[in-house]
C-alpha cells in the first residue's frame, strides 16, 4: 500500500552525503536542513541510545521551524 500525497515535502534533516545519496538512489526528491545540534555522547549511554536520541533530537530541531506539509526524515549512525 502506498500512500499519495502530491503537496508532501520530504526533508533530510541531515548533512551526511551518504543518507542524501540513499534517498536520490531510490528516486526521492527532497530537500537537506541540517540539524546544528551537540552529540555529546551522555555518561553511561549505550550506543544504541544514543543514535536514538540523535536521531530523534534532529528531527525535532528541523520539524519545529518546518510546515505541516514537510516530512522529516532523520537518522544517525
Amino acid at each position: 500500500m502506498y500512500l499519495v500525497c502530491d503537496d508532501l515535502k520530504i526533508v533530510l534533516a541531515s548533512a551526511s552525503p551518504r543518507r542524501k545519496s540513499l534517498l536520490e538512489e531510490i528516486g526521492l526528491s527532497f530537500t537537506v536542513k541540517s540539524a546544528d545540534v551537540d552529540e555529546t555522547p551522555i555518561y553511561q549511554e549505550s550506543p544504541a541510545e544514543m543514535v536514538k536520541r540523535l536521531a530523534i533530537l534532529k528531527a525535532n530541531t528541523i520539524a519545529k521551524n518546518s510546515s505541516d506539509k514537510e516530512v522529516v526524515v532523520a537518522a544517525d549512525t
